[in-house]
C-alpha cells in the first residue's frame, strides 16, 4: 500500500477521487457568520475537478503555460480557491507563492524578490494589500474568477492535460511558504510534490512500543473542521491530503478577519456535519472556556487534532477529559514529523519515531533547566526519502530544527516542546515572532541599555526594557520618548511581532538583567525574572477600560503623525484631520511629502501618471494652436506613453494645490466613471426583461474606464484653444499624433466616454437655462452636495472651459470635437465602403490591432470590437458617427470574461440608426446660457464657492 500511495501526484489523486466517487463532498463551508440560519455549502470532487481545470486553463490563457515553474504569488480571501490554485498551477508548471496574511508587505517584497516573482493572482477583497505590493514592486497582477464561476457546472471546461508520471514530477517545486525567518526576513521554503504525498506513508508505519502511528487516528474521521489558517503551509497540506488521500469531507468556517470569534466557533462546533476538528491552539483555549463547547466536542467529536504552539495545561486537561487530543510536530523547513498516538493522559507529549524520521537529540544547556535537548535531522538512505526537509535545503546530512524539547521522566520517545533555541517565540496564534528586529529597534535609543521582546503563548508581545544608568541622557518621559523607535519596528514587523505601548515595562534597578559569559543578555532569564510584572501587565490590559489605553494626540510625536496621516486614502479625509488640531496641521507642515503618500494611495499606480500629465498639462500657457508643439508637450506625452513610471516621482515638485487638485479630479473621475458604467450597463441590457444598473466592475474594468476618462481630461486640456474657429475645428494636425498613441480599440474607449461628457454637459446646461434663465428661478441651491448639485458646479467649472468648447462646436457644425478628432486619426479608411468578404484576415486584422493581439492588456474587448464590426464596411470600424449607439454601449469598456459571461456580442449584430438623445437649445438659450456662465466664473475668480443662495437672490 505505501509503495502505490507514495507514487501518487495531487492530480493524479484527484483523478483517481473523480473517477471512484465524483459526487463525493470535497469541501463543506459555512455560507455566512450566521451558520446557524444559512448553513453550509457543499462542493463536490467532480465540481473541484471542474474549477481546477476551469483555473487552469484561466492561468494558461493569461499566464501562460510554464516550462521553467515560473513562481506565482497567490493572494485572496481564506477560502478554497487556495486549494483549487495550488493544483491548477501543477497542472500549468507554476510554483505558486503563498503568503500569511499577518505578513508586512515588507516580508511580502522580500518573498517576491527572492523567488523572483512577477506576477500575482488575487482575489476580490483583497485589492489595498496587493496594490500597495506592486506600487514597491511592479508585477503583473490578475484577478481570479469568483468561486461561483470556478465550480460553475453548466458549461464544464475540457480537462486541462496533465500527463507527468511520479517519475518525472515527483520533485517539481509545486509550492512556495515561507519561515519567519531568523534574521527578521522570512525565508521562502519550497514543497514538491513528494512534500503533500508523502503523507500516505504516516499510515503505514509500523507500531512504537505498542503505539500506533497517528495517520491511523486520522482514518477514524470522516468530517473534519478544519480551522487553521488556508493559507498556511499546514492548513494547505490538511486541506489536500485529508480530503484526496483519506477521503474526509473537509468542513471550513466562514471567512473571517483574524481569529474566529468564539460565537462563530460554537455555531460551526454544532451545527456541522463533523467528527473532528484540526486546528491551533487558540482555538482548542477557546473551547477550553466554553462549557457548551466541551459538552458539544464530547458529544460529536472523535478527536481533536492540533499543533502550531502550545496548549496551556488547564485547557488540554479539560478537553483530554472529554476527547482525544492529540498533537504533531511539523515545521515549513521540514514538513510532518513520524509520530505516534500518545497514552490519552499524556496529551501534551510528542510521541515520535526517531527512525522514521531520522531524528537526534543533542543536549543543550539552559540555565535553570536540566534535560533541554533540541530535535536534529540527520539523513541517511532511508530517510532521504520520508522527509521534506531534504528536498529543499543546502543542510547537507544535518539540519537543526532549533526546537527544545524536554524528555519525559519514564517514557521512551515522549517528548515535550519547551522553547526556540533562536529565541524566536510562539504566540497563542501559533505565529513566530523574532523578537531581535524590535530589541534592536528599541535599543538604538540612547537611554535604552537592554531590550527584550517576550511573549510566548500569548496574543500579542512584550517588551521588557533595562534602562542606562547615566541620568544625563534620561528622557523625561522614557515611554514617550521611545515610541519612535517601536513604531519604526512595528513598520518592519508582521502583525503577530508589532508591539503596543501598553505591552511595555521598564526594568528596575534591583532586578538587573542577567547577562551570560560574553556579557549578551540572557533573554529567558530575563523574561523568567519579571514573569510577575509581565503577568499583571497583561492582565491589566485585558481588563482595562480602552479609554484609558489612548495617548492624547497632542502629545503624540509629529513623526507619528506624519505617519497617521500618511496612510490616509484621500484629500478629504486630509482636510478632516488636519482641521482636527493644531498641533495635527503642525506634524504635517513639518514633514514634507505626506500629500504625495495619501495620492499614492488614492490613485492606483496604473492611473497615477495619467493623473500627474493632466496636471502638468493644465499649468501649460496654450494661447496658438502650434505651441501645442513644444517641447514641453512633447516630452510630456512622450513620457506619458514610454515611461509613465517617471511622472510619478514629479509629484514631489507640485505645489499643495496643485496635489489637492488632482484628489479632487481623480475623486471626480472615479465618480462619473461609476455612473457611466451603470448607464451603460443600463443600455445593453436595454431589451432584456432584467436590468442591472450597478454592475460590479473587475479591476481591468475599472481601470479601462478610468483610464478612457484621463485620456480625454488630457486631450482636451492640452487642446483647450485649438477649436476656437467652429469653421475648421480639426486644423492642426497635433492630436492625430495624440490619439495615434494608442491602438484603434482604445480611442473607441475615449470616444465613448467622450459622448457621455458631452451628452451629460448638454443635460447639465440646458438644466442651468431652464432654471436661471427661461424660468428666472435664481434662487437654485448650489451650495450643498447632491447629485444635481455636483453636476452644475463640475459643469460650469472655469477650469471646463473644454466642455462648453465642445458644447458649443456639437450644435453649430454636427460633430463633436473628440471624435471628429479620432475619425481623422485613420482618415485613410474612411471611404472604404467594402466589408470583411474576400478580404485577408490578416490585413483586416492589421488595420484593427496595430500593436498585435499578444501584446496588448485589453485582448478582450479588443476582440469583441473586432467581431461586432467585422461584417460592416471598414469605414465603419473607424469610430465614425455611425458608431454612436456602439459606443453609447461602451462594450469596449468591459472585460472579455463579461461579455462571454453575458453574450453582449449577441447585441451587436445589427446596429440601430442613430437616435437623437440629448436636447438642442435655441440660439438664443445658447446665448442665454453663455451670459449665465460669465457671472458663474467672475464668481469663480473672485473666490467664491458656489452660484445662488438658498434665501433669495444673493449672488456669492
Amino acid at each position: 500500500m505505501g509503495s502505490q500511495v507514495e507514487q501518487r501526484l495531487i492530480p493524479q489523486a484527484l483523478a483517481d477521487a473523480l473517477a471512484e466517487k465524483p459526487d463525493r463532498t470535497w469541501v463543506s463551508y459555512a455560507i455566512s457568520n450566521n451558520v446557524a440560519r444559512d448553513g453550509f455549502r457543499n462542493i463536490t470532487i467532480r465540481q473541484l475537478a471542474t474549477a481546477v481545470d476551469r483555473l487552469a486553463w484561466y492561468i494558461d490563457n493569461n499566464i501562460g503555460k510554464s516550462s521553467d515553474f515560473e513562481t506565482v504569488m497567490y493572494y485572496g480571501l481564506a477560502d478554497v480557491r487556495y486549494i483549487i490554485t495550488l493544483i491548477a498551477g501543477i497542472k500549468t508548471g507554476h510554483s505558486i507563492l503563498f503568503c500569511s496574511h499577518f505578513n508586512s508587505k515588507v516580508f511580502n517584497l522580500h518573498l517576491c524578490e527572492k523567488t523572483n516573482c512577477h506576477t500575482v493572482m488575487r482575489t476580490e477583497g483583497v485589492e489595498a494589500v496587493i496594490d500597495s505590493l506592486v506600487q514597491e514592486r511592479p508585477m503583473k497582477v490578475f484577478q481570479v474568477p469568483s468561486l461561483d464561476t470556478l465550480l460553475e457546472e453548466g458549461n464544464p471546461p475540457k480537462p486541462y492535460p496533465y500527463t507527468k508520471s511520479w517519475r518525472e514530477a515527483c520533485d517539481d517545486p509545486i509550492s512556495i511558504g515561507h519561515s519567519s525567518g531568523t534574521t527578521g526576513l522570512p525565508k521562502p521554503i519550497v514543497w514538491t510534490n513528494r512534500s503533500y504525498s508523502v503523507c500516505e506513508l504516516h499510515q503505514v508505519v509500523p507500531d512504537l512500543d505498542g503505539h500506533p502511528p497517528y495517520a491511523k487516528l486520522l482514518l477514524e474521521s470522516t468530517s473534519v473542521y478544519q480551522t487553521q489558517p488556508i493559507y498556511h503551509p499546514f492548513g494547505l497540506f490538511t486541506g489536500v491530503t485529508d480530503p484526496l488521500y483519506r477521503e474526509k469531507k473537509m468542513v471550513l468556517g466562514p471567512i473571517v478577519s483574524g481569529p474566529t470569534p468564539p460565537a462563530i466557533l460554537e455555531q460551526v462546533i454544532e451545527h456541522a456535519d463533523i467528527d473532528s476538528l484540526s486546528g491551533v491552539p487558540i482555538y482548542l483555549e477557546m473551547i477550553a472556556k466554553s462549557p457548551k463547547l466541551l459538552d458539544l466536542v464530547e458529544k460529536k467529536l472523535k478527536y481533536i487534532f492540533f499543533a502550531g504552539g502550545a496548549l496551556s495545561k488547564p485547557a488540554g486537561d479539560a478537553l483530554s477529559a472529554r476527547v482525544r487530543l492529540q498533537s504533531f510536530y511539523g515545521a515549513t523547513e521540514a514538513g510532518p514529523a513520524f509520530g505516534h498516538i500518545p497514552d490519552r493522559e499524556d496529551w501534551a507529549w510528542l510521541l515520535l519515531n526517531d527512525k522514521e524520521s531520522g531524528l537526534k537529540w543533542e543536549p543543550r544547556e539552559v540555565k535553570g533547566t536540566d534535560g533541554v535537548y533540541e530535535l536534529v535531522y540527520v539523513k541517511n538512505p532511508y530517510t532521504e526519502k520520508r522527509q521534506h526537509v531534504w528536498w529543499h535545503t543546502n543542510s547537507q546530512d544535518v539540519h537543526h530544527s532549533n526546537d527544545l524539547f524536554t524528555k519525559h521522566p519514564t517514557k521512551a520517545h515522549h517528548w515535550k516542546f519547551y522553547s526556540r533555541a533562536d529565541d524566536m517565540i510562539v504566540t497563542k496564534f501559533g505565529w513566530n515572532v523574532n523578537p531581535v528586529v524590535m530589541e534592536r529597534e528599541i535599543e538604538r535609543h540612547p537611554a535604552v541599555k537592554y531590550a527584550v521582546v517576550g511573549g510566548i503563548g500569548k496574543r500579542t508581545v512584550c517588551a521588557v526594557i533595562q534602562l542606562v544608568d547615566d541620568a544625563s541622557v534620561l528622557p523625561d518621559d522614557p515611554l514617550q520618548s521611545i515610541l519612535p523607535m517601536v513604531e519604526r519596528g512595528n513598520t518592519i514587523m508582521d502583525a503577530a511581532g508589532q508591539l503596543a505601548k501598553e505591552k511595555i515595562i521598564f526594568g528596575t534597578k534591583d532586578k538587573s538583567f542577567p547577562l551570560a559569559g560574553k556579557g549578551n543578555v540572557q533573554r529567558s532569564a530575563v523574561l523568567r525574572l519579571y514573569e510577575p510584572e509581565i503577568e499583571d501587565m497583561y492582565l491589566r490590559c485585558e481588563t482595562q477600560i480602552p479609554h484609558q489605553c489612548i495617548m492624547s494626540l497632542t502629545t503624540l510625536p509629529c513623526e507619528l503623525i506624519a505617519s497617521i496621516l500618511g496612510s490616509l486614502d484621500d484629500f478629504q479625509s486630509l482636510t478632516a484631520a488636519l482641521l482636527t488640531c493644531r498641533h495635527i496641521y503642525n506634524s504635517f507642515n513639518q514633514i514634507h511629502g505626506i500629500d504625495v503618500a495619501i495620492l499614492r494611495q488614492q490613485i492606483t499606480p496604473a492611473l497615477l501618471p495619467y493623473a500627474v500629465a493632466v496636471i502638468e498639462a493644465s499649468r501649460f500657457r496654450l494661447h496658438h494652436p502650434r505651441e501645442i508643439e513644444s517641447e514641453a508637450v512633447r516630452d510630456l506625452v512622450d513620457t506619458l506613453y514610454d515611461e509613465p513610471s517617471l511622472l510619478g516621482s514629479r509629484m514631489q515638485a507640485m505645489s499643495v494645490a496643485h496635489r489637492q487638485e488632482m484628489s479632487k479630479r481623480h475623486q471626480a473621475i472615479v465618480e462619473f466613471t461609476s455612473n457611466f458604467a451603470a448607464e451603460s450597463w443600463g443600455r445593453l441590457h436595454s431589451d432584456q426583461l432584467q436590468v442591472i444598473t450597478k454592475p460590479n466592475l473587475s479591476v481591468e474594468e475599472r481601470h479601462n474606464f478610468c483610464r478612457a476618462f484621463y485620456r480625454l481630461e488630457l486631450f482636451y486640456t492640452l487642446f483647450r484653444d485649438m477649436y476656437k474657429d467652429r469653421r475648421d475645428p480639426l486644423g492642426n494636425t497635433a492630436h492625430v499624433k495624440f490619439f495615434s498613441r494608442n491602438p484603434p480599440w482604445e480611442n473607441e474607449q475615449i470616444g465613448s466616454v467622450a459622448e457621455f461628457w458631452e451628452s451629460r454637459f448638454a443635460e447639465a446646461s440646458t438644466d442651468v437655462i431652464a432654471h436661471d434663465v427661461l424660468f428666472g428661478e435664481l434662487n437654485v441651491d448650489y451650495l450643498h452636495r447632491g447629485k444635481k448639485n455636483d453636476e452644475r458646479q463640475i459643469w460650469a467649472h472655469l477650469n471646463n472651459r473644454w466642455q462648453k468648447e465642445s458644447f458649443f462646436s456639437g450644435v453649430w457644425i454636427g460633430w463633436a470635437n473628440c471624435p471628429g478628432a479620432l475619425f481623422d486619426v485613420l482618415r485613410a479608411y474612411c471611404n472604404d465602403d467594402s466589408g470583411s468578404e474576400g478580404r485577408d484576415e490578416g490585413d483586416l486584422l492589421s488595420i484593427v490591432f496595430s500593436r498585435g493581439m499578444d501584446e496588448d492588456a485589453d485582448k478582450g474587448p479588443c476582440e469583441a470590437w473586432y467581431a461586432a464590426h467585422k461584417s460592416q464596411p471598414v469605414g465603419s470600424w473607424l469610430m465614425l458617427d455611425h458608431n454612436d449607439w456602439l459606443r453609447d454601449r461602451a462594450y469596449v469598456l468591459w472585460d472579455w470574461k463579461r461579455i462571454q459571461q453575458h453574450q453582449l456580442l449577441k447585441l451587436f449584430e445589427s446596429v440601430p440608426d442613430r437616435q437623437v438623445h440629448r436636447p438642442e437649445p435655441t440660439t438664443d438659450e445658447l446665448e442665454a446660457m453663455s451670459a449665465s456662465f460669465v457671472v458663474r466664473e467672475t464668481i469663480f475668480e473672485n473666490g467664491g464657492l458656489g452660484y445662488w443662495t438658498g434665501n433669495g437672490h444673493e449672488v456669492l
